[in-house]
């Protein structure tokens, strides 16, 4: 979100707990207000929510956990590897041969879908290896950590661009509800100006409420009825 709609959301929260706060006043005089009033609570919550979730998209978090994975898997084949080359050294087989060509460098080298092709190919061949593998005291235990470390990376393979959708499908909805929700406050504004003579100390709490206060460029008032929340 912008600092601008961050802002906004700041003060229509506050203008919530003043109306909520006051709810037993006006409930009484004006309850045709309660409808808008649920419709601002429900796009408040909508709002944490989807605010929630564009947090979560970062691709930071993604960046470091597929390194993480990236670098168990290289490992955890590394050792299926080496293990391999002991066996061709009493039983030729052109297939252990192809995997047992994978050394760390031509692993590190290899990006995405091609790794996980090449690490597909280790634990295959490992597989088909496994009582000889055992000789050379590579046994289950290796294997399965290879398993744990490809199921641990697939799901990130292609992840960023995933990512990078649904963080901009969250934005887009976040700007729309912005946008609702200054139209919902607007109708407050009415609302609850029209009860001003009635309830003076509800009209002078929720207008206060209604200033935007813009962290680092101060306070911005939006007048009731006016319509010019920002």
């Amino acid at each position: 979100m912008t600092d601008a709609e961050v802002n906004f959301l700041s003060m229509a929260r506050v203008a919530y707990r003043e109306l909520t706060d006051q709810r037993p006043q006006w409930e009484k005089l004006a309850p045709g207000l309660t409808s808008d009033f649920e419709q601002l609570r429900q796009q408040l919550e909508l709002a944490r929510t989807l605010a929630e979730n564009q947090g979560g998209a970062s691709s930071k978090g993604y960046t470091n956990a597929k390194d993480r994975a990236e670098q168990e898997a290289e490992e955890a084949a590394g050792r299926l590897v080496r293990g391999l080359r002991a066996v061709l050294l009493d039983y030729p087989n052109p297939a252990l041969e192809r995997a047992a060509a994978y050394v760390p460098s031509t692993l590190n080298r290899l990006r995405g879908e091609a790794l996980l092709g090449a690490l597909d190919a280790i634990s295959a061949a490992a597989d088909s290896a496994a009582p000889l593998l055992e000789k050379q005291g590579v046994g289950e235990a290796q294997r399965q950590r290879l398993t744990q470390a490809i199921a641990a990376f697939r799901p990130l393979v292609g992840s960023p661009r995933t990512q990078i959708v649904a963080g901009a499908v969250v934005t887009s909805t976040l700007r729309k509800l912005v946008k609702e929700t200054r139209e919902t406050l607007r109708r407050l504004d009415t609302r609850v100006d029209n009860l001003r003579e009635d309830l003076p100390a509800l009209a002078e709490r929720y207008e206060r409420a209604r200033a935007i206060v813009d962290a680092g460029r101060g306070p911005g008032a939006a007048p009731m009825g006016t319509g010019s929340a920002q």
